[in-house]
């Protein structure tokens, strides 16, 4: 219930502000959260902001899937995403807010350690953290 009264709150945000919410659906954000779980669970939501904007920038680019779905269950991307993980409501909470901040325009945050620039469209993880870069082979 509390999952979907913020989805709500989101819509209606984006709807103030001019901004249309069809760049994403509630679905997308259990998604997300999912996928966020999966690879940044343990990390700071800074860090975990970061995967976010990783998948977002991702369906941007256009050349990984033309949706956030695609995106994510593309073969052998994402390994953390399991349709089957938890969906904590804090991480549920940050995807939403990021989310909400990609579908008004917002740019991509850096990271001064883990992701001085953008786009970064790739990342792995390493001693607790996750490393973000534009390429592949990084």
């Amino acid at each position: 219930m509390c999952r979907k009264l913020i989805y709500i709150l989101v819509l209606i945000t984006l709807l103030l502000t001019g901004s249309t919410p069809a760049k994403y659906t509630e679905a997308d954000v259990e998604l997300m959260a999912k996928t966020v779980y999966g690879e940044a669970r343990g990390c700071s939501p800074e860090e975990q902001a970061l995967v976010v904007w990783c998948v977002l920038q991702r369906v941007d680019d256009g050349g990984f899937g033309e949706s956030i779905k695609e995106v994510i269950t593309a073969p052998g991307q994402f390994q953390g995403y399991d349709a089957d993980n938890l969906m904590w409501e804090d991480i549920y909470n940050l995807c939403a807010e990021e989310m909400t901040k990609w579908a008004q325009g917002e740019e991509p945050p850096t990271h001064e350690a883990y992701a001085p620039e953008t786009p970064y469209l790739y990342f792995n993880g390493k001693n607790g953290h996750n490393w973000f870069r534009r390429f592949y082979d990084e």
